[in-house]
Order: C-alpha cells, then sequence, then structure tokens
C-alpha cells in the first residue's frame, strides 16, 4: 500500500540525506560537459537546438528541451566514462542514470506503479461487486480504491518524467491517500459506525482530516516546498494508520478466523519490503533499482490488503445480519 510505500521512501531520505543533492551533481566532468554541449548545440532559450532543429516529438511530448536532453546525455555518457574505469556510479540530481525509453525517465517504475493502480481497479471491482449497499465501509473502500489509483496515476507520471509540476502532484496526491488511510481506519476498528452519534463523529473526523490536508499543501505550495516537512508529515500519519490496524488484530484475533492477523502479516511484509529503499544499488541494466522493486513490492501486498478488508467487511455484514434475524 501506497502510505508505507511512502514511509519507506521517507526513511531512505532521513538517513541518507536529501534526494535532491547528489554526489553525480558535484563532479567537474559532468558540469563541463552539461555546460559545453548546452554552449554548443542549443539556442540561447535552452529549448531548440542551434541551427534552427526542435528536439524530437516524441521528446517534446514529454516536455524533454535542449538543456535537459543534454543533461540526460552527459549523465550516461559520464556513467560509462565511470564503468569504464570501474569507479562508483553516482546519482544524478537524485536519482540513477536510468536509460530512458521513448522519452520515459524510469521504465520499470512507470510498469510497476501503473501494475498498482491495476490493482485498486481490480480492488474497487470486488468491493462494489461483494458488498452490500448498506455495508457501513462499503463507501469508504470505493473512496479508497478511487484515491490510490490517482496516487499511482501520478507515481506513473512522475517517473515517467521527473518535472516540479509531476513532483508536486505524486506527493500531493500520496498525501492524500496516507490521510486518507488514517480516516477510515479508526472508523472500522473502533466501529464507530455503530455509535447513535456516528454521524456526527464522521463529519468532525473527517473536518479535522480535510482540514489538516488543505493546510499541508497549501504550506508546501504557497509558502515553501519543504521536503524534511513532507517526510515527517507522511512518516507521522503513515505510521498511525499502521498502528491501528494493528490494534484491530488485537481486539479480533481470538474472535475470529485467522485472517483477523492479517494486518499484522502485511505490516510485517512491508517492512521486509522496505528494506530495498534503505540498502539502494544501482540499477540493474540500468532500468531496476530499489525503488522500482519497492514499487513492484507493494502490488501482491496491496492486493492481500483488499483480500483482508473483504473477508472483513463480509463477516460484519454477516454478523450484522445474524443480530437482526436474533432480535
Amino acid at each position: 500500500m501506497k502510505f508505507f510505500h511512502i514511509i519507506g521512501s521517507l526513511l531512505a531520505a532521513i538517513f541518507f540525506g536529501s534526494v535532491q543533492a547528489s554526489r553525480g551533481d558535484q563532479l567537474s566532468i559532468f558540469r563541463d560537459c552539461v555546460k559545453e554541449q548546452i554552449s554548443e548545440t542549443c539556442a540561447t532559450d535552452g529549448i531548440s537546438f542551434k541551427d534552427g532543429q526542435r528536439v524530437p516529438m516524441h521528446l517534446r511530448l514529454l516536455r524533454w528541451t535542449c538543456a535537459s536532453d543534454a543533461d540526460y546525455s552527459c549523465q550516461q555518457a559520464v556513467t560509462q566514462y565511470l564503468v569504464e574505469n570501474n569507479e562508483q556510479i553516482e546519482q544524478f540530481h537524485g536519482k540513477w542514470p536510468f536509460v530512458r525509453v521513448m522519452g520515459v525517465q524510469e521504465p520499470a517504475s512507470v510498469i510497476f506503479s501503473i501494475l498498482n493502480g491495476w490493482v485498486h481497479y481490480e480492488g474497487l471491482s470486488l468491493v462494489k461487486q461483494q458488498l452490500s449497499l448498506r455495508n457501513p465501509m462499503r463507501n469508504y473502500y470505493i473512496f479508497f480504491a478511487y484515491i490510490g489509483m490517482n496516487a499511482w496515476l501520478w507515481s506513473t507520471i512522475f517517473h515517467v518524467r521527473d518535472l516540479p509540476s509531476t513532483e508536486k502532484m505524486d506527493y500531493f496526491s500520496a498525501g492524500t491517500y496516507v490521510l486518507f488511510g488514517l480516516f477510515y481506519a479508526p472508523i472500522r476498528v473502533f466501529k464507530v459506525y455503530n455509535n447513535e452519534r456516528y454521524g456526527i463523529i464522521v463529519k468532525i473526523w473527517g473536518t479535522i482530516c480535510a482540514s489538516a490536508l488543505f493546510l499541508h499543501i497549501s504550506y508546501l505550495t504557497f509558502i515553501t516546498f519543504d521536503y524534511g516537512y513532507n517526510m515527517l508529515a507522511n512518516v507521522v500519519v503513515g505510521s498511525l494508520h499502521g498502528l491501528m490496524w494493528l490494534v484491530y488484530s488485537a481486539i479480533y484475533t481470538k474472535s475470529r478466523p485467522p485472517w483477523a492477523y492479517w494486518p499484522v502479516l502485511t505490516v510485517l511484509a512491508l517492512a521486509g519490503a522496505m528494506s530495498l529503499e534503505l540498502f539502494d544499488f544501482p540499477p540493474w541494466l540500468y532500468a531496476i533499482d530499489a525503488h522500482s522493486l519497492w514499487h513492484l513490492a507493494t502490488i501482491p501486498i496491496t492486493w492481500f490488503w483488499y483480500r483482508f478488508l473483504l473477508e472483513d467487511a463480509a463477516w460484519e455484514q454477516k454478523s450484522a445480519s445474524n443480530n437482526v434475524k436474533n432480535a
């Protein structure tokens, strides 16, 4: 699930430093290469070539310019030089020097992000098919699926092309996903829907969460795009969400089938997969790095999570029906 994905990424950044500064950026061979290539080939606006030619259409569609293409070419050239001289491969602008495909910067992460979005789409279909309209959690899980699809859509777009605008949308969509997880978790774990003041409680709790999200996005948009603050906010909210489901397992493991343990298994699985982010390595075949493998790992875990949500909701639905019959 993406909220734990974010925690993994954030912890990696906390332990190993800002994702915006890389050793490769500081290499004189790289800086000189970029400066020379832009000077020799690019027009003064940095968009077109000096000879009047434009960047190929498939690159222009993804907002590549002469200057950014020169930067990419120098990354590849410097990386090749480092490999040939048995030196360590370096990151540039917080990313490994992936070989782009048709202008796509991180093809593996793009594919895995799409598959994560597909899992949410399938989960949405199952929720609609298996949960009755009277199930109190049905609408929450439907929104969860839509918000998940949106988050992975922007993850896909961001990995296709890393730009300030795509980065912000990826961060904001992910933040929305994380916060919605915290919103619906206590409603289910503590069965708020059985409380006679359910409507008021949900409105108050929803207002608190929506206000927090609004202030969070407003701060990042209008004051400063503070990576450290964003990391901390997501870690805190995501951790609280995970804690809610551990509480669920502690409450229900003795009174329900074995699937009541599944939240614990999910947290453990995600903790194991999280190590991929903490021990990063240069990409295999210049395409698959630890971050993309983390994307890959969340695909089966998210599918497993939907199975749990459906099992739990079906149990609650059946229990409610039995209570009505016995009343």
